[in-house]
């Protein structure tokens, strides 16, 4: 039964904690889940900020099994708060897209103001709040350029020009009119407006053949969206990495493309074939199945019964499982009882922190046509249970 922090921790030791994070201090905590804690523009976990903050109270962090993230007084989310901290929960992500080129100076990305004039009302104008996580596509250089923040966002209706750029320059003391795309655009409809903080300077390539949608805004929940950003992403981390241990002589410069691609290599492989990861993802709502990990990074295709070609690549064959998991389930020590849709550990695991699995139910997808195959799931089972 998770306990309440005990007492003693201040800011200090979290703002040192902080640090530890940003300076990538190991630990044993996951990524931030329901709520993250922003400061300086950054987010965290809030679990893996207070544990690393005992380190500074007392010299040990505290274990993750020790305590509990939520709301409740003495849990994380609530400690966070009472100590000066914003705590808020996680909030929905989507791409963006101009026409121009994106600034590339942080200061003058910083100090940019935003707006959309639509005709009619469209999706990102219902959809879109402040605190949203924002991606950058600049046309030109045909990549996402930023993450970002949105800290200021004002949505309304104008039944003219004059009346929206009245409210524009009282919200955000910027003068639309002076933009073009504000000359072009129709006399009465629907405007967003918003600044924004970066929060990290990318270079994530668009997929050969994919056109960003004409209305300049897609869902980053969207399948291709999160291939694009968290697959381009890897790529782009691993070269900084690769170059970062090059100059500290762990290995020779000249063979990082050839590494990258290794173990970019390795990770498709791994992951299942993007078309059946993509289906899996869109199906179960980019969360493991069995875990209801979002983190969808960490998420693999697994197949329920041996690929066998392609035909092997339907949804129905296939769960979506966080890496660990799938490693398990390969492994039979992990399966799915065909009558009831529990999850099964096996005894060998019942000693681990996996028990917690056992009899959990398994998360289907809303579309009936892509839940897993009792077929293939009854086949599996025989696997990990054999009939006496």
């Amino acid at each position: 039964m998770p306990k309440a922090i005990p007492d003693g921790l201040n800011s200090q030791h979290v703002l040192l904690a902080l640090r530890d994070l940003d300076e990538g201090i190991e630990h044993s905590f996951g990524g931030a889940t329901g709520y993250h804690l922003l400061h300086e523009g950054k987010s965290y976990a809030p679990k893996a900020a207070v544990g690393i903050a005992f380190r500074h109270l007392n010299g040990t962090v505290l274990n993750h099994n020790d305590f509990s993230g939520g709301e409740q007084k003495g849990q994380a989310n609530f400690v966070l708060r009472e100590l000066g901290f914003t705590v808020v929960p996680i909030t929905s992500a989507f791409i963006t897209s101009r026409g121009y080129s994106i600034p590339d100076d942080r200061e003058e990305f910083q100090r940019a103001f935003w707006f959309n004039m639509w005709q009619k009302r469209m999706w990102a104008y219902n959809e879109v709040s402040e605190g949203d996580v924002l991606f950058w596509y600049d046309s030109p250089s045909q990549a996402i350029v930023w993450k970002s923040r949105i800290t200021k966002l004002d949505k309304f209706e104008y039944s003219t020009k004059q009346q929206m750029r009245e409210r524009i320059v009282q919200g955000f003391g910027e003068d639309p009119s002076t933009d073009p795309y504000f000359v072009d655009k129709s006399d009465a409809g629907y405007c967003i407006a918003f600044k924004t903080t970066p929060l990290q300077k990318l270079k994530l390539e668009k997929p050969e053949g994919f056109k960003f949608p004409q209305g300049g805004w897609l869902r980053a929940s969207d399948p291709f969206a999160r291939e694009w950003i968290f697959s381009s992403k890897f790529a782009n981390d691993f070269t900084i990495i690769a170059k970062r241990l090059s100059d500290e002589h762990y290995f020779d410069p000249s063979n990082i493309e050839d590494e990258r691609e290794r173990i970019l290599r390795e990770i498709v492989q791994r992951r299942g074939q993007p078309r059946f990861r993509a289906g899996l993802i869109e199906a179960y709502d980019g969360r493991c199945s069995i875990t209801g990990c979002d983190a969808v990074q960490a998420l693999e295709a697994a197949h329920i019964t041996p690929y066998l070609g392609e035909h092997s690549n339907h949804v129905s064959n296939g769960l979506l499982l966080r890496g660990d998991i799938h490693t398990l389930f390969d492994l039979d020590l992990i399966a799915v009882e065909p009558v009831t849709l529990k999850v099964k550990v096996a005894d060998s695991l019942l000693e681990t922190s996996y028990s917690e699995l056992n009899n959990r139910q398994l998360h289907l997808p809303n579309d009936e046509n892509a839940r897993p195959s009792n077929a293939a799931i009854e086949t599996r089972w025989r696997k990990f249970s054999p009939p006496s």
